[in-house]
């Protein structure tokens, strides 16, 4: 059944077709006006726009309708027709404010044009009473935006003026823009603190995703492994739109934690994701990071193939040779055995703008080189103006130690890295599950099926595996044994890497390599009672009679 929403977009849409086949202009464009205000998606806004511009022009001193025309530009993706059409109104009196808003939103955030953008919010902003509370919001907004690029005093106060001028979405969207600006300066808690509050304006609404996952990175890149992770988690946990960017998140967690399977394994599930949706940024930022996680692990060969492939992911990028995964392919040819200077050189130099982390990581890169090729001064010097708290410092200083020892005291902190992957079960009770520290969530069938793995040491038989997952419904072995299969795959999901659970000459068995903690087995060991067993799991014939076997102390 159609959600209200839908419904009301339906009938919304009924109603501009009948009144465009009946030539209500102005009607039509109160409609279109009317359904602007509910639109969420650039193919709604794509469509109202259409359907806009299918409409005899408006008086050009229709402000009302200018407006609306232009909003409607601001939010088809890429904006491409926006800054023709706002020249267009800019050089009409009535509209020219309202253009000059636009135009500095579009200089400044699209085209990264600070010093244009500048010049058109100071038209813009010349008599703020001809602009309405939106159109000052997002002039500031541009404003604070190329200040804050061109490294000019006043970004904060443009920031704050245009979130009290704000609500609703408009809101939670300038509170999270002011919040990334601050990241990376010292005042990083103040921006947590900005991010928090737009999380809570944003609960419930198609932008909650997208505020939690800037969450996560924000804590992210300060190496606040547990708070980032928390919010990739929720991220993943909300509608399958969000759940690229929390897959990608919740991957660099579990690299920079050092648990590369499960971090690879999530990779390839937002790779998989990205390639059904055609959603060539998160294709990208999946195959740079299974590059990246490979780099961190010492497999040098295997991440330059997974680079490769992600500087050549976004079509304009192929075209040009330029690409900002140049820079961690130049980092992978830097740490080869064997050196090739002049194409790590070649890479540095079709990176196109960096900033941030990757500004960073040439620096890294050209330190590297310097070190390798016999100047410890210059690499010296080149790393110890780069902050070595960020997790990207944490991370190269890792996987290029000799270079970082040349900061000698100064050099970053190790990252705390999980030596082995670690798996706690407890079943004597309410029965629940961790890996390495962290609860993960279990369907019952995934759950029986490692319980009884545990229960027998670590390896079972197929039919006996079959067995303990059956439930009451009467089955053919064979789809006993694809019950049994389905509960496993469900299990290798659960704890997160594919190679959790194998299946080999008719055995399953658990990884021998992780570290596997069953309560059960440590209390028998210990010669004291289990109290309950797996208690809330009622559907397994198994699950009742292995009970009763541990509470009368019967047999194993």
């Amino acid at each position: 059944m159609p959600t209200r929403a839908a419904q009301r977009d339906d009938a919304l849409d009924d109603s501009i077709t009948a009144l465009i086949e009946t030539a209500q202009w102005a009607a039509a464009r109160r409609t279109i006006g009317e359904a602007f205000r509910s639109a969420r998606t650039g193919e709604r806004f794509t469509q109202l726009l259409r359907w806009f511009e299918a409409l005899p022009p408006a008086d050009p001193d229709d402000l009302e309708a200018a407006r609306l025309h232009l909003r409607l530009h601001v939010n088809i993706p890429l904006q491409p027709e926006l800054e023709r059409v706002a020249l267009i109104y800019a050089q009409r009196p009535a509209t020219a404010p309202s253009a000059h808003a636009m135009l500095a939103w579009r200089l400044a955030v699209g085209s990264k044009q600070y010093g244009d953008a500048l010049t058109h919010a100071a038209l813009a902003l010349r008599d703020v009473t001809r602009l309405n509370d939106y159109e000052q919001a997002l002039t500031l907004r541009a404003r604070a935006q190329a200040r804050h690029h061109l490294k000019r005093p006043g970004w904060e106060d443009d920031y704050r003026a245009a979130i009290d001028l704000s609500d609703g979405r408009a809101r939670t969207l300038t509170t999270v823009e002011y919040s990334v600006c601050q990241l990376f300066t010292e005042r990083h808690a103040h921006a947590i603190e900005l991010l928090a509050t737009a999380a809570l304006e944003a609960r419930g609404d198609d932008l909650e995703g997208w505020v939690l996952s800037t969450k996560g990175y924000a804590h992210l890149h300060h190496a606040e492994l547990d708070e980032a992770q928390d919010c990739f988690e929720a991220c993943v946990r909300l509608a399958p739109v969000f759940r690229g960017s929390g897959r990608n998140g919740l991957a660099a967690v579990l690299r920079a934690r050092g648990d590369w399977n499960r971090a690879e394994a999530l990779y390839v599930q937002a790779l998989t994701r990205a390639e059904q949706d055609g959603n060539l940024h998160h294709l990208q930022q999946a195959r740079r990071g299974l590059g990246h996680t490979a780099r961190m692990r010492g497999q040098g060969l295997r991440a330059i193939e997974w680079l490769t492939q992600a500087a050549v992911t976004i079509p304009a990028e192929q075209a040009s040779g330029q690409s900002w995964v140049n820079v961690d392919l130049a980092a992978a040819h830097v740490s080869l055995p064997r050196l090739d200077a002049a194409h790590v050189t070649d890479l540095l130099s079709r990176t196109g703008p960096l900033v941030s982390e990757d500004a960073a990581r040439a620096e890294i890169v050209r330190a590297e080189l310097a070190r390798r090729q016999g100047d410890h001064a210059l690499a010296a010097r080149l790393l110890r103006p780069l902050n070595p708290r960020m997790l990207w410092m944490r991370e190269e200083a890792a996987a290029l130690p000799e270079l970082f020892t040349l900061l000698g005291p100064d050099a970053p902190q190790p990252l705390p890295r999980e030596g082995t992957l670690r798996v706690d079960v407890t079943a004597a009770g309410y029965p629940a599950v961790w890996v390495n520290g962290r609860p993960v969530t279990l369907p019952d069938s995934a759950l029986v099926a490692l319980v009884a793995l545990l229960d027998a040491g670590g390896t079972l038989d197929a039919e006996s595996l079959a067995d303990a997952v059956r439930d009451s419904a009467p089955r053919t072995g064979r789809q006993r044994a694809q019950r049994a299969s389905r509960a496993v795959q469900q299990l290798r999901g659960g704890l997160g890497w594919p190679g959790s659970v194998t299946h080999a000459h008719g055995r399953y068995r658990l990884d021998p390599t992780a570290a596997w903690s069953y309560d059960v087995l440590n209390l028998e060991r210990a010669g004291k009672p289990i109290p309950a067993f797996l208690r809330g799991v009622h559907a397994f014939a198994w699950v009742t009679e292995r009970e009763q076997e541990l509470l009368l102390g019967g047999p194993d």
